[in-house]
C-alpha cells in the first residue's frame, strides 16, 4: 500500500512540530563540555560547574561535577549570577530559568564580555621540569650540535 504524498509530508512534519511545541527556545543549542564557574558576587568563592550546551540566548549548566561540598551548596545558588568561562576568557550575567536536579537552564541577561587575557609572561612560565631539562647534558649537547649545523 502506498501513501499519498500529502500523508508522507504530514508524517514528516508531525514529530518536528510535537518536539518544537515542548521546546521554548529561541536559539539553537550546541553541545559542549566547558569548565566554568558561577560567581554570585565579586568577592564570593567561585562555584565550579560544567556548561553542557550553549546558544546565543542561554546555556545548560551541570553543577554536580565537583566535590561533595559543592553538591550541598547547589540548591542554595541564587537565581541571578555571573557565569565565568576562564578557558575562553568569557563571562556573562545569567538568570536561572529552571532547575532539575543538578542541572540549571540559564538565560543570558547581558551580552557576553571578554575577560582580560594575562600577559604572555604570566601564561607561559617554564615549569620546574623544563628548567631541569634545559640544564641536562643531553639538551646542552643537542643545542650545541644544532648551532654547529646552522653555521
Amino acid at each position: 500500500m502506498t501513501r499519498a504524498p500529502e500523508d508522507t509530508a504530514k508524517a514528516a512534519v508531525a514529530p518536528a512540530t510535537a518536539s518544537s511545541a515542548d521546546e521554548q527556545r529561541f536559539a539553537r543549542r550546541k553541545g559542549c563540555f566547558i569548565a566554568a564557574e558561577i560567581m554570585t558576587s565579586p568577592k564570593a568563592t567561585p562555584f565550579p560547574c560544567v556548561v553542557r550546551d550553549t546558544s546565543s540566548t542561554g546555556a545548560l549548566v551541570d553543577v554536580g561535577q565537583g566535590r561533595s561540598a559543592t553538591f550541598a551548596a547547589a540548591p542554595k545558588l541564587p537565581n541571578e549570577f555571573t557565569l565565568v568561562m576562564r578557558r575562553d576568557y568569557l563571562e556573562v550575567d545569567c538568570r536561572v530559568m529552571w532547575r532539575k536536579g543538578m542541572m540549571l537552564g540559564l538565560r543570558y541577561t547581558s551580552p557576553v564580555r571578554m575577560l582580560p587575557r594575562p600577559a604572555k609572561s604570566e601564561r607561559a612560565r617554564p615549569s620546574v621540569v623544563n628548567r631541569m631539562l634545559e640544564k641536562s647534558p643531553v639538551v646542552q649537547n643537542t643545542k650545541k650540535l644544532v648551532a654547529a649545523v646552522k653555521l
